[in-house]
Protein backbone atom coordinates (compact mmCIF):
# COMPACT_ATOMS: atom_id res chain seq x y z
CA UNK A 1 0.00 0.00 0.00
CA UNK A 2 1.24 3.52 -0.52
CA UNK A 3 0.73 6.74 1.09
CA UNK A 4 1.40 10.47 0.61
CA UNK A 5 2.43 12.20 3.85
CA UNK A 6 1.91 8.74 5.87
CA UNK A 7 -1.32 8.28 5.25
CA UNK A 8 -2.71 5.26 3.48
CA UNK A 9 -5.81 3.27 2.30
CA UNK A 10 -6.35 0.50 4.17
CA UNK A 11 -9.58 -0.30 2.34
CA UNK A 12 -9.16 0.89 -1.37
CA UNK A 13 -12.15 -1.11 -2.92
CA UNK A 14 -13.96 -0.38 0.55
CA UNK A 15 -14.57 -4.05 0.46
CA UNK A 16 -16.34 -5.98 3.28
CA UNK A 17 -15.99 -9.01 4.63
CA UNK A 18 -18.66 -10.87 5.97
CA UNK A 19 -20.03 -13.83 8.79
CA UNK A 20 -21.36 -16.87 7.83
CA UNK A 21 -20.90 -16.07 4.35
CA UNK A 22 -22.56 -18.59 1.94
CA UNK A 23 -20.83 -22.15 1.14
CA UNK A 24 -21.34 -22.37 -2.66
CA UNK A 25 -21.52 -19.46 -5.66
CA UNK A 26 -23.14 -16.32 -4.83
CA UNK A 27 -25.43 -15.63 -7.79
CA UNK A 28 -26.54 -11.98 -6.52
CA UNK A 29 -25.42 -9.82 -4.32
CA UNK A 30 -27.09 -5.97 -3.25
CA UNK A 31 -26.75 -3.35 -0.72
CA UNK A 32 -29.58 -1.58 0.36
CA UNK A 33 -29.80 2.43 -0.76
CA UNK A 34 -28.71 3.41 2.32
CA UNK A 35 -25.60 1.02 2.47
CA UNK A 36 -26.19 -0.58 5.27
CA UNK A 37 -27.94 -4.36 4.41
CA UNK A 38 -26.20 -6.30 2.07
CA UNK A 39 -28.49 -9.27 1.05
CA UNK A 40 -26.72 -12.00 -1.61
CA UNK A 41 -28.80 -15.16 -3.22
CA UNK A 42 -26.56 -18.13 -3.64
CA UNK A 43 -26.54 -21.78 -5.10
CA UNK A 44 -26.61 -23.19 -1.47
CA UNK A 45 -30.21 -22.40 -1.71
CA UNK A 46 -29.60 -19.36 0.76
CA UNK A 47 -30.63 -15.74 0.93
CA UNK A 48 -28.74 -14.22 3.39
CA UNK A 49 -29.25 -10.33 4.75
CA UNK A 50 -26.44 -8.64 6.85
CA UNK A 51 -26.16 -5.52 8.47
CA UNK A 52 -23.18 -3.40 7.85
CA UNK A 53 -21.80 -1.35 10.94
CA UNK A 54 -20.13 1.20 10.56
CA UNK A 55 -17.89 3.27 13.87
CA UNK A 56 -14.85 5.77 12.17
CA UNK A 57 -13.07 3.85 10.04
CA UNK A 58 -14.15 0.59 11.75
CA UNK A 59 -16.94 -1.80 9.43
CA UNK A 60 -18.42 -4.93 10.84
CA UNK A 61 -21.60 -7.19 9.34
CA UNK A 62 -24.13 -8.77 11.66
CA UNK A 63 -26.09 -11.77 9.82
CA UNK A 64 -29.16 -11.00 10.45
CA UNK A 65 -31.37 -13.42 8.10
CA UNK A 66 -30.88 -16.32 5.91
CA UNK A 67 -33.62 -17.63 4.94
CA UNK A 68 -33.45 -21.67 3.02
CA UNK A 69 -35.49 -22.67 -0.25
CA UNK A 70 -35.83 -26.01 -2.00
CA UNK A 71 -33.43 -24.80 -5.07
CA UNK A 72 -30.49 -22.40 -5.97
CA UNK A 73 -31.70 -18.76 -5.57
CA UNK A 74 -30.84 -17.42 -9.14
CA UNK A 75 -32.24 -13.78 -9.80
CA UNK A 76 -32.19 -11.09 -12.95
Amino acid sequence: MSGIGGLTNQNPNKSYEVVRPPTYFIYSLCFSPKGNYLVATSWDNQVRCWEIQRSGTNTASVAKEAIAHDQPIVTF
